[in-house]
């Protein structure tokens, strides 16, 4: 993989992962939709199902399957906290997508598909970004703030700011 993206739900990482990888001519890959793809499944139904301990079981096969694909990844808003010092030691540049929590609460609300935040209000949803924060800095190479622009000038400033190149 070349550029591994990174964060809480909500901060972009799909959206600018999807913009990115087009824009460089490089392959892009959803953990959330390759999982789903595995498992003939909706993340969601994973969840419900199965519960999480089998959802991140299984994502982090799939995350060692990817890895070794060149192009951009998207992780889920989870992913590091079970998968860290594989993050790390994949050779990737790992950037992480930071939104403060009101943009985040924002964006969540249009998407019912996320399983750990459908019942979460404002509050819960802070803390368990705050649960996350640690981890998400210690595994990041660069940190890009998604509050105030855009994705595509998102996508500009990881192109601006950091060693990818198109293919």
């Amino acid at each position: 993989m070349d550029l591994i993206l990174i964060g809480f739900m909500g901060s972009g990482k799909s959206t600018v992962g999807k913009l990115l990888a087009k824009k460089l001519n490089l392959n892009f890959y959803d953990l959330d939709v390759e999982i789903g793809k595995a498992c003939d499944a909706e993340i969601k139904t994973i969840f419900k199902k199965f519960g999480e301990r089998y959802f991140r079981e299984l994502e982090s096969k799939v995350l060692r399957k990817l890895i070794r694909e060149d192009g951009i990844l998207s992780t889920g808003g989870g992913t590091v906290m079970f998968n860290e010092q594989y993050l790390k030691n994949s050779g990737a540049q790992i950037i992480l997508l930071e939104a403060d929590i009101n943009s985040i609460d924002k964006r969540l609300n249009f998407d019912q598909e996320r399983p750990l935040a459908t019942n979460l209000n404002i509050k819960e949803l802070y803390a368990l970004k705050m649960q996350r924060q640690e981890q998400y800095l210690r595994c990041a190479d660069k940190i890009f703030y998604t509050n105030t622009l855009t994705p595509e000038e998102i996508v500009n400033e990881i192109i601006n700011n950091s060693a990818i190149y198109p293919k």
